[in-house]
């Protein structure tokens, strides 16, 4: 199988994957499509791990699965820490379709996924953008961002894990801007401002809890703190497991 991030970024993009996550969404809340039981094996604890994710798209034809694996130390042999294989099969017959690298695949899947999340719940006027983490995931999920959301001016990155360098920070703008294909919304990128959220996280709890959670507050009338503990063990979790895969 020799696909490369290069060969697979020919033949998809950001507004290709955005289409394609919407398309299956729709399928799946209309019964036109399904997500199996996930398949997830540990080798070694918060190491070295995989999982089959699989399902199925009726009105597109198909069925397939991706089997995806993370080794925390393949870097030390001059190994990429997340491989994927997908595999689609056409849905009358059985026939295999395609064997793809999954790898740079989901990463366009998961940035389009939160754009189209942002599409239809994020308010339409919003011209703030935060990022929390700056790793290759963020950088897909703030090209699809821009691509949906017409009106943002500002991106800030905020890392309570690793200190975002001004380096670090450009390398972030460049791959963001190298996902943009849209013209429009790539001559719109030059006009915004990327930068880094410098506000500890105990403000940036503060900034949730007041302005994004208030809602849901006064509507089951609960306390800030059963909210926010939870928040705080999900939030630290990830970051010591998930988040650092991005």
């Amino acid at each position: 199988m020799n696909q490369t991030v290069e060969n697979i970024k020919k033949i998809i993009n950001l507004q290709i994957a955005i289409e394609a996550n919407e398309n299956a969404y729709v399928q799946n809340s209309t019964g036109q499509g399904s997500v199996w039981p996930l398949v997830f094996y540990e080798y070694e604890h918060n190491v070295y791990d995989l999982d089959i994710r699989s399902g199925n798209l009726d009105k597109t034809g198909a069925y397939g699965l991706k089997l995806i694996s993370y080794n925390e130390k393949n870097p030390e042999n001059g190994l990429e820490k997340v491989n994927a294989v997908s595999l689609i099969f056409d849905a009358k017959n059985g026939i295999p379709i395609a064997m793809l690298n999954a790898a740079p695949i989901t990463s366009y899947r998961t940035g389009a996924a939160a754009a189209v999340s942002a599409k239809y719940l994020a308010n339409k006027d919003s011209k703030n953008l935060l990022v929390i983490g700056n790793g290759n995931i963020a950088s897909y999920s703030t090209a699809a961002m821009l691509l949906v959301m017409n009106n943002i001016e500002k991106v800030f990155v905020y890392n309570s894990k690793n200190k975002i360098t001004a380096e670090k920070l450009e390398n972030f703008k460049n791959n963001v801007n190298d996902l943009i294909e849209n013209p429009i919304s790539k001559n719109r990128l030059e006009d915004i401002k990327i930068l880094v959220n410098t506000h500890g996280f105990r403000r940036l709890n503060k900034s949730i809890t007041q302005y994004w959670l208030i809602a849901y507050h006064y509507e089951n009338n609960i306390t800030h703190q059963q909210i926010l503990r939870p928040l705080h063990r999900r939030y630290r979790k990830c970051c010591q497991t998930s988040c650092h895969r991005a």
